[in-house]
């Protein structure tokens, strides 16, 4: 589905992604992971192809990312990314919409079908409620989900999403992975996405990347990858892990370190 080969991207001297090499197979569902500034949401916008690798190159269903109009991207992968400003009063439904866009030709409007699938959307993410309200107007975390529903409302093969359960509670960062595996799962959705947290993507994912430093530090099953070693190598931390239907990440305090 996505393939970059030995891509290179640097904001200053040091490289942020320095020689990457990466596979996302059709219908994974991958997280990836990585302590701060290893480069987690440069390589997401690089595989989408908002940024251009300065060597190597990424490639969308066998094809250089280079070839790919615009819109046709649009209609093959949606992106959910970490923050996004809206400066306009557009309601929450509106914003949705704004998901069907690769979908209409020229000064269509939407029609009943797109605003069918934007509801649709909502529905997933337990937002039909907030469809009339300003987008401004809402908190961070119902902010968060109506980008996840204008994500869906393109109806794309492959999903990208940077940090999708932040300033979520508790129960909606578990629905929303729940959603996501089922899409996954049920509709085949590829869904490739980058976090923070190691415990909901080691209980959902099939498929854990680990970066360090602009590199693949580590590759595979959450239970090969979220190991009290892979962690203390990867993160510096000292943690325990503990396998109950997947890895559970736990810190060790001082009073146990001593």
């Amino acid at each position: 589905m996505i393939r970059a080969e030995g891509i290179q991207f640097s904001y200053g001297r040091a490289p942020a992604i320095d020689g990457l090499s990466l596979s996302i197979r059709r219908g994974e569902f991958v997280g990836i992971v990585g302590p701060n500034g290893s480069g987690k949401s440069t390589l997401l916008r690089l595989l989408l192809g908002l940024l251009q690798p300065a060597k190597g190159e990424v490639r969308l269903e066998d094809r250089p990312m280079g070839e790919w109009r615009t819109r046709d991207v649009a209609r093959t992968v949606a992106l959910v990314p970490q923050s996004t400003e809206v400066t306009f009063e557009f309601t929450v439904g509106e914003v949705v919409l704004l998901g069907r866009a690769p979908h209409l030709w020229g000064m269509g409007f939407e029609g009943e079908e797109d605003l069918r699938i934007a509801r649709e959307s909502l529905e997933q993410v337990d937002a039909l409620s907030l469809a009339s309200r300003p987008i401004t107007a809402i908190s961070g975390g119902e902010r968060q989900r109506a980008f996840i529903a204008r994500a869906l409302a393109q109806k794309t093969p492959a999903l990208l999403l940077d940090e999708p359960t932040a300033h979520l509670d508790l129960r909606h960062q578990i629905e929303i992975y729940e959603m996501l595996r089922r899409k996954n799962r049920d509709d085949g959705v590829t869904i490739v996405l980058v976090s923070h947290d190691l415990n909901l993507p080691g209980r959902f994912c099939e498929r854990i990347v680990a970066l360090k430093e602009g590199r693949v530090a580590a590759d595979g099953p959450p239970a090969e990858v979220i190991t009290e070693a892979e962690i203390a190598r990867i993160f510096g931390a000292n943690v325990r892990v503990i396998q109950d239907g997947g890895p559970i990440v736990v810190p060790r305090t001082s009073e146990e370190e001593s």
